[in-house]
């Protein structure tokens, strides 16, 4: 039987096999241009939170999909929590960066650049996945148990109020722009619940209207 300093030094080494095993395949995929295994896992999971939501989520069908074992997944992230924390600030960067773009891409005065937003924003609702909406909902809803994760899921929530007013303030004002930021997203979040659930563009159109009409209101365009 070792002692303490061998069985110390066992493990060790293992650990360092472990991560060297780990390490020289995504070297190669990173040098060949390929996604690591990072990369592969989180692309995995997100697919997979779209097509069965969190609860449908599991790390055996994550590692399936991704064809690696779980010590793999459990180094990247260390468990599934850590791994939708993960999910939820790169779908969210996504989400948060469309938003943007359509309010900073906007031109032509502020009632005209408000009908541009209004229509990037409605073509972001219908035209995304059913998982997506799913992600919107929770990312609303704070859907779980894990507080870390809800943690996570509000500091999303607070960079995408910041980057979409910022982006609001150029073309109203400060104070306007954190006004209508928090108009919009809670009427992007809204529609995506409402049409994840009848699948209905009316209905979208309807959220929309109430939101130009509210944005134009609190900014004096109308």
């Amino acid at each position: 039987m070792p002692g303490p300093f061998h069985l110390t030094s066992y493990v060790m080494i293992i650990t360092y096999i472990y991560k060297m095993k780990i390490s020289r395949p995504n070297r190669k995929a990173k040098a060949a241009g390929q996604p690591s295994n990072r990369e592969r896992i989180l692309a995995a999971a997100s697919q997979l939170f779209q097509e069965a939501g969190y609860q449908g989520l599991s790390i055996s069908s994550i590692c399936k999909r991704v064809g690696i074992a779980p010590t793999s997944l459990y180094w990247h992230f260390g468990d599934k929590a850590g791994l939708m924390r993960a999910v939820v600030e790169n779908i969210s960067a996504g989400h948060t960066s469309r938003l943007q773009e359509f309010v900073k891409a906007a031109d032509g005065g502020p009632a005209k650049q408000l009908d541009l937003i209004v229509d990037g924003v409605r073509s972001l609702v219908l035209t995304q996945p059913s998982g997506a909406l799913s992600f919107v909902a929770m990312l609303a809803q704070g859907a779980t148990d894990d507080a870390a994760l809800n943690e996570a899921m509000a500091d999303a929530r607070r960079r995408e109020l910041d980057s979409i007013a910022e982006a609001f303030g150029a073309i109203l004002g400060a104070d306007e722009g954190r006004t209508a930021a928090l108009t919009l997203l809670a009427s992007v979040n809204y529609a995506a619940l409402v049409y994840r659930v009848t699948h209905s563009e009316h209905d979208v159109d309807e959220i929309l209207s109430a939101m130009k009409k509210a944005i134009s209101a609190q900014a004096g365009l109308t």
